[in-house]
């Protein structure tokens, strides 16, 4: 009997020590991370704001066709009266809100990430700048007095916009610090204007005053340059904060001529007693701060089986 309960107690130990050895054999497998790709196509939002730059408007008249051809009315009227009419109208540095939306491709290559992005922007609240200034100039000396020019200037920038590449490194699976910069565009709407004036020209057969004025809408391009950080928060959604400076050059353009006219009665009645010729010059440019949330394509890596 003896003998028969030293033989279980033996074999039950045996299946024991056999069980705790399978345990401490049997791998400890941690929870898998999920799998986090960039590469593919995305889409987005954004919104942020802008601050300009450079917000100087400069107009610029030089004496031009006169009765005489170059003689006396050229030097005693024309000339004063293009110095008068000449002027860099500053204006204070303008914010604006933004939004809009951007669409872009990246590859990723193990840490590094490249790829192209194109975003367009409106400013919701418009960047316009506005300027009014009183020039009183040379003085005449056919009639004594000086040429007072009075001027009224707007700007603002309807949309903006970007084609930029981007090239960036992972400092984790998910977080990517990342360089930018392309192609700047947008859509700009100026108005100039002035009103010149000679008090004395009544009394010389012409008008005492006259203006100019024209309203321009074209669209600029240019460069942009910058950079941000993107976070991939969960599977296909990442969020972004980004800064860029844009600068899209300087808009050159005509305003016209203009000039006194001659009074019905006096010789040439109808015509300009003198005719100035006219331009408008204006810088854009500036900085950009926003943040964004992307879309980006493609299934949903699944869990790791474990």
């Amino acid at each position: 009997m003896k003998t028969l309960l030293r033989a279980g107690a033996s074999f039950a130990a045996l299946i024991a020590g056999h069980a705790m050895a399978a345990d401490l054999a049997a791998p400890i497998r941690a929870v898998p991370e999920l799998p986090i790709g960039w590469s593919g196509f995305y889409v987005g939002a954004n919104m942020g704001g802008t601050l300009s730059s450079t917000n100087s408007v400069t107009v610029t008249t030089v004496p031009g066709t006169t009765f005489d051809a170059g003689g006396p009315i050229l030097l005693q009227d024309a000339l004063p009266a293009a110095a008068s009419a000449s002027a860099v109208l500053g204006a204070p540095r303008r914010a604006a809100f933004i939004g809009g939306g951007q669409v872009g491709y990246n590859w990723q290559v193990a840490s590094i990430v490249a790829g192209i992005e194109g975003d367009i922007q409106g400013l919701i609240a418009s960047e316009t700048s506005a300027a009014n200034l009183t020039n009183v100039g040379l003085l005449s000396t056919s009639t004594g007095l000086p040429f007072v020019t009075t001027f009224s200037v707007s700007r603002r920038i309807d949309y903006l916009g970007t084609v930029r590449g981007r090239l960036g490194y992972l400092v984790s699976p998910g977080l990517l610090v990342y360089a930018t910069g392309g192609l700047a565009y947008a859509g700009i709407t100026e108005s100039v204007g002035f009103t010149t004036s000679n008090a004395g020209y009544g009394a010389n057969g012409a008008t005492a005053s006259w203006f100019i004025n024209k309203d321009f809408s074209t669209a600029r391009a240019g460069g942009t340059v910058g950079g941000g950080l993107e976070w991939m928060f969960v599977p296909n959604l990442t969020v972004k904060a980004e800064y860029l400076y844009y600068n899209l050059g300087t808009f050159t353009a005509a305003i016209g001529t203009s000039g006194p006219v001659v009074l019905a009665g006096f010789p040439g009645a109808g015509s300009f007693f003198f005719a100035n010729s006219s331009t408008v010059s204006a810088r854009y440019n500036g900085n950009i701060v926003r943040v964004g949330l992307n879309y980006k394509f493609g299934a949903i890596p699944a869990f790791p089986r474990f």
